[in-house]
């Protein structure tokens, strides 16, 4: 096992705050592309949430998760190549950046860098980020379901053996995780990609983020003929499901009471870093 020695810093304070600022920037960003080119996204997760429960940012969150159906998600992908201010922003995907590990894309602030803790010797690119989250469709059946749900697991866990094989939880996770890594290291995207083509998005209802992580059976309801409509996050308008599909969706997320807040010992970020550097020389 690699030996730990970065501590793992939660952001918390200003940091956390200045954090919040930098991926502002990259959904207003990503909202100029998005409505230049007619691509609809929704905001999701923490992000959909925070945006209906306090008009932005959940004061204690530390990312922004954006939606696309798949064909969207894609043109979106294929935009950047030519939209994107190149000089400031990176769109980070296992095109753009061989290295990288994981089924979704990512849109970087260039000049930074944020160093996930225990993926210290990833070769990717860590920079501060927001995540933009692929949907496709879901099998007619359960059985269908169920397959899906257990080859996206696979996948997911062969991506991430780069990292499970020295920080699993016990020797037998790590040898796990040591067998997964033999494969080829663009084999987990060439199946997303079967996926995405197999099960694809198109005008239904239910649609599965398998390329991060679902529960099996758990969809979202998403009436792909629905237009995203225009919410205020930290006083910008951006874009999110319509009713009833929003509220729904922070039902089936967060439980019948996502408007409550939490425990105050449960009011904390979830991603942990060893390092960062906002740019600009704003270091730790």
């Amino acid at each position: 096992m690699r030996e730990t020695t970065p501590e793992e810093i939660f952001f918390r304070g200003d940091p956390l705050k200045e954090l919040q600022h930098i991926q502002l920037e990259l959904l207003i960003e990503l909202d100029r592309i998005c409505r230049k080119h007619d691509i609809p996204y929704c905001l999701n997760s923490g992000t959909l949430l925070g945006a209906q429960r306090h008009g932005g940012f959940i004061p204690w969150d530390d990312d922004i998760d954006v939606d696309m159906l798949r064909p969207d998600y894609e043109r979106f992908c294929k935009v950047c190549e030519e939209e994107l201010d190149q000089e400031q922003y990176f769109l980070q995907n296992f095109h753009t950046d061989p290295p990288y590990r994981w089924g979704y894309a990512k849109l970087l602030k260039n000049g930074t860098g944020l160093v996930r803790y225990h993926q210290e010797h990833l070769k990717q690119r860590q920079q501060v980020f927001i995540d933009i989250f692929p949907l496709d469709g879901v099998p007619a059946h359960k059985p269908g379901q169920l397959f899906q749900w257990f080859l996206a697991l696979f996948l997911r866990k062969m991506g991430y053996s780069e990292i499970g094989k020295y920080y699993g939880k016990n020797a037998f996770t790590r040898m796990w995780y040591r067998f997964l890594n033999l494969f080829p290291s663009d084999l987990p995207n060439r199946g997303y990609l079967w996926m995405a083509r197999r099960w694809p998005a198109g005008n239904r209802r239910e649609l599965s983020s398998f390329t991060y992580a679902m529960r099996p059976f758990h969809y979202y309801t998403i009436d792909g003929r629905q237009a995203p409509e225009d919410i205020l996050f930290e006083g910008v308008p951006v874009k999110a499901m319509p009713e009833p599909y929003r509220t729904n969706t922070l039902e089936a997320l967060f439980g019948p009471d996502w408007g409550q807040l939490p425990p105050e010992e449960s009011r904390i970020g979830h991603n942990t870093v060893s390092s960062y550097d906002f740019g600009e020389g704003r270091k730790p």
